[in-house]
């Protein structure tokens, strides 16, 4: 029995191959899913504390800094932040 599937475009991918391929499909809509299900306040209070971490990794010195409005619109913006960035924003290193 052989592990390879057939969709769409991915004949004889494995299933592994056809969950990586789902899950990026999801993600590329995963933050207008979100926004679509949030009034405007709390979408307006999520962009200034996205501002104010945006404003943070530019003072700290990081070359390409995020915007606010990247963060809460563009997945891609979010990689390469970790947890200790936000633990030193949060005790202001």
């Amino acid at each position: 029995m052989s592990n390879a599937i057939m969709i769409g475009g991915l004949e004889g991918a494995t299933v592994t191959d056809a969950g990586l391929v789902a899950n990026q499909y999801a993600a590329r809509n995963l933050f207008e899913d979100y926004q679509r299900r949030k009034s405007k306040n709390p979408l307006r209070s999520q962009y200034a504390d996205l501002k104010t971490l945006s404003d943070y990794l530019c003072a700290a010195g990081v070359d390409i800094c995020p915007t606010g409005d990247e963060l809460q619109n563009y997945p891609d913006a979010w990689q390469g932040i970790t947890w200790g960035r936000f633990k030193a924003l949060s005790i202001g290193c």
